[in-house]
């Protein structure tokens, strides 16, 4: 017994999609940050930021 609610069959579908889409989006970076906590935010253009600053920063803003 398994303690999913999916069926083995379903899985499988949902592997095979995700198989295609990690093909479908190969060379493609996806980030996400912060841009403002309450009234406090960056004031910056995304264009201008350090987005490799992000993963340093423990919420999240480059």
């Amino acid at each position: 017994r398994g303690g999913g609610r999916s069926s083995a069959r379903e899985t499988a579908c949902r592997v095979v999609a995700g198989a295609i889409a990690k093909q479908f989006l190969s060379g493609i970076s996806i980030t996400a940050y912060t841009s403002s906590v309450g009234t406090i935010s960056l004031g910056e253009n995304h264009h201008n930021l350090d987005l490799s600053k992000t993963e340093s920063n423990i919420v999240r803003c480059p």
